[in-house]
């Protein structure tokens, strides 16, 4: 048997820096300015100022609470069941553009949302519009959603206080008795499961709750009492 003549070395182990030792550092020495050609895909930073009539939360609010006073937005949904979703503010002066102040409520009653405009200054009303579409669901519609499945008979036996709640928005079907109804998917479960264990699809628009029960989990048996 040929004997083996290579050598062999063991490598120290890393020295690690103690907890009291700084790391190496510049010795207070600074970085040369770049003073070279900049390249075409970096802009120079220029000294910016804060923009004008930026929608704060604080000025939503503000228009929010004086729009839905206006006399043109409460003739429109005089004698229906509504819900206010928020202010957006449009065009920028920057621009030449005018300021323009945007109210959005979802009317129940009709299923549609209702935008109406105003200039900014004055609350001169431009236009009242309506269309067919689902603006985002808000923390009241949320609430009251929750409110409408604790209340429900399927779910009434059914102890919430220590179960974490979810709601999903649900895209309504195009045609039939909900077509373009505010739906919403509310969900009872434990925290930390993955899954939740009551579910119910509740109907804002109808303000009635179309299913509720046990979500049937695998390998646990159904509660008693519940339905689907």
């Amino acid at each position: 048997m040929q004997e083996r003549t290579e050598e062999t070395y063991l490598l120290p182990p890393p020295r690690l820096i103690p907890s009291a030792e700084l790391p190496p550092h510049l010795g207070g020495l600074e970085l040369m300015p770049y003073t070279g050609e900049l390249p075409d895909e970096i802009e120079p930073f220029e000294a910016s100022a804060p923009a004008d009539d930026v929608l704060t939360t604080e000025r939503a609010t503000s228009i929010t609470d004086r729009l839905q006073k206006h006399d043109v937005f409460r003739k429109r949904l005089a004698h229906t069941r509504w819900s206010l979703i928020g202010a957006v503010q449009r065009g920028e002066r920057s621009k030449g553009e005018p300021i323009r102040h945007l109210l959005v409520a979802y009317d129940y009653t009709n299923d549609v949302a209702v935008e109406f405009t105003v200039d900014q200054g004055n609350d001169r009303a431009l236009e009242v519009s309506e269309s067919a579409y689902q603006p985002p669901i808000t923390q009241a519609e949320v609430d009251r959603a929750f409110e409408l499945a604790r209340a429900d008979r399927r779910l009434a036996d059914v102890d919430t206080d220590d179960l974490v709640l979810m709601s999903i928005p649900l895209d309504s079907p195009l045609a039939g008795e909900r077509a373009n109804h505010r739906m919403l998917e509310v969900l009872f479960g434990c925290e930390g499961d993955r899954l939740p264990r009551y579910r119910a699809i509740v109907d804002l628009s109808a303000e009635q709750v179309v299913s509720a029960g046990s979500t049937e989990r695998c390998g646990q048996p159904r509660p008693e009492g519940s339905e689907s």
